[in-house]
C-alpha cells in the first residue's frame, strides 16, 4: 500500500537498502541518517517511553516543536515504539532484522545478547544481516564494558591536548569542543564500513560483524599528531603542528580572524596587505622555524594593523593573495556566508509539528545519486502501525495485543 508520506527514493545510491537503527543518542543514529539520505529505508526502533534521549534535549534558545539534537540525526527514518526488555518486542524486532539488510545498535556490549539480538543471533535467520555495534570502547579489551560519552574520549583519545589554547598562556590548558566530533566520526566511521560490507556483500552474499568504538575514533582522529608520536616519541602539544610555522588569529574591528600563513609566499602576502611588506625579509621572520620561534613577536606586530579591518574585509584581502584565511564565524554567520548558500547547506524539510523546518543538507554530493530529503525527524512512534501493518503484515488485532502486552 502507497503511503504518501513516503516518498520514493528509486533512482538513489541505496535505494532498496533497509536499515534497522536501534541506536540512540549521537554515533548510531547519525551512522542511520547518512544511510538514509542516500535512499536506504531506515526504520528507527525506539523505546515506548520518551524515545532516543536527545528528543528531550531542548535549548532555552530554541523552539519545542523538536530538539535540535534530535532533528540532527534522525532526518528521513520511520519511527516505530518497541520494548526490548519484552519477549513479544524482542520477536518484532527479529522479524524485522529476518528482512534488513543492516543493523544498527550502540549498546553497551552484552546488552543485546540478553535479549537474544546480538549478530550470532541474528545471522541465524539473516545470513546477510550486516550487524554494526557502536560503543564507547568497542567489543574487546579491558574496556569494553564500560559506558561512555564523547566528552570522555575527547579526553581519552587525546584530542584535548593538541586544541585550545596553549597550556603556558592565560587560560591555557585542555579544551572541549563545541561539538559532539568524536560521536560525528565514529558514525561517519560506521557508516563508511556498513557501505564497504555492502558492496562486499555482493560478492560473498554474506553479512558480518561491524565493531565501531568512540575511543578508536578519537584516537584516529588524531592523525598525523598521532603519527608524529609514533614516528618520534615526543607526544604533540598544541601548537605543534608539524610544518606549521605562523598560523593563528588577529583580532579585527568586528571580530576575529584566522590566519594560516605558513608557507613563505603567504607570509609575505599577509605582511603586504597589512602594509607591512619589509618585517619578511627581517631575518628572524624569514623561515618557517624563524617564524615559529618568533610567534607572539609577529602577533605583537600585526595586532594592531588587523584592527584596522573588518573580518570580512580582510579574508577577502587576503583570499585575492591567494592566502587561506577566514573570519571566525558563529552559525549566524555560517549560513549567511556567500559559499554556504550556494552549496545550500539549510536545506528545507517541513514537518508536520513545524512546517518551516530546516536542516543541515548531508556534506555527501554525488552527480547521478545525490542525498535525498524525505522525510523529517519522526515524532515518537509515528510509522509504528505502518511498519508492523505493511512491513511485517500483522493484522489489527494482533498490533492491539501487542500494544496491550507493553511489546511496542
Amino acid at each position: 500500500m502507497h503511503n504518501p508520506e513516503r516518498s520514493p527514493s528509486e533512482g538513489s545510491a541505496l535505494s532498496g537498502i533497509r536499515v534497522l537503527d536501534l541506536g540512540r543518542i549521537v554515533a548510531a543514529p547519525y551512522a542511520a541518517q547518512l544511510l538514509g539520505d542516500l535512499g536506504a529505508d531506515v526504520i528507527k526502533i525506539e523505546r515506548p517511553a520518551g524515545g532516543d534521549d536527545v528528543r528531550s534535549y531542548r535549548s532555552p534558545h530554541g523552539p519545542t516543536s523538536v530538539s535540535a539534537h534530535f532533528a540532527s540525526w534522525n532526518r528521513n527514518k520511520r519511527s516505530i515504539t518497541v520494548d526490548l526488555s519484552v519477549s513479544d518486542g524482542q520477536e518484532v524486532v527479529r522479524k524485522l532484522a529476518a528482512k534488513a539488510d543492516v543493523l544498527i545498535e550502540n549498546y553497551v556490549p552484552g546488552t543485546m545478547a540478553r535479549f537474544g539480538l546480538d549478530y550470532e543471533s541474528l545471522r541465524r535467520i539473516n545470513p546477510g544481516l550486516i550487524y554494526c555495534s557502536v560503543s564507547g570502547y568497542g567489543h574487546t579489551g579491558p574496556y569494553s564494558s564500560r559506558p561512555g560519552m564523547d566528552h570522555v574520549f575527547q579526553a581519552q583519545g587525546g584530542i584535548m591536548s593538541v586544541i585550545g589554547v596553549p597550556s603556558d598562556q592565560p587560560g591555557g590548558g585542555p579544551v572541549l569542543t563545541g561539538i559532539v566530533i568524536t560521536d560525528c566520526s565514529a558514525g561517519r566511521d560506521a557508516s563508511c564500513a556498513i557501505l564497504a560490507a555492502l558492496f562486499e556483500r555482493t560478492r560473498s552474499g554474506l553479512g558480518q560483524h561491524i565493531d565501531i568504538a568512540l575511543l578508536d575514533s578519537a584516537v584516529g582522529l588524531l592523525s598525523h599528531a598521532a603519527q608524529e608520536y609514533l614516528l618520534s616519541g615526543h607526544s604533540p602539544s598544541w601548537g605543534e603542528r608539524g610544518e606549521i610555522a605562523w598560523a593563528g588569529f588577529l583580532d579585527c574591528r568586528d571580530g576575529k580572524i584566522f590566519v594560516l600563513a605558513t608557507r613563505n609566499h603567504w607570509f609575505s602576502a599577509l605582511c603586504e596587505v597589512l602594509q607591512v611588506p619589509g618585517l619578511a625579509a627581517e631575518a628572524r621572520f624569514a623561515t618557517g622555524l624563524a617564524r615559529f620561534e618568533n610567534k607572539q613577536a609577529i602577533e605583537e606586530i600585526l595586532a594592531p594593523l588587523a584592527k584596522r579591518w573588518n573580518k570580512a574585509d580582510l579574508a577577502d584581502a587576503l583570499a585575492a593573495m591567494d592566502v587561506p584565511a577566514s573570519p571566525v564565524n558563529e552559525a549566524a554567520e555560517v549560513f549567511a556566508d556567500a559559499q554556504v548558500k550556494a552549496r545550500g547547506m539549510a536545506v528545507s524539510l517541513p514537518a508536520p509539528y513545524d512546517p518551516e523546518l530546516r536542516v543541515v543538507r548531508s556534506p555527501l554530493s554525488l552527480s547521478r545519486t545525490p542525498p535525498t530529503y524525505r522525510l523529517a525527524p519522526p515524532s515518537l512512534g509515528q510509522h509504528t502501525e505502518q511498519v508492523l501493518a505493511d512491513d511485517l503484515g500483522l493484522a489489527a488485532g494482533e498490533i492491539e495485543r501487542l500494544r496491550k502486552v507493553g511489546a511496542i
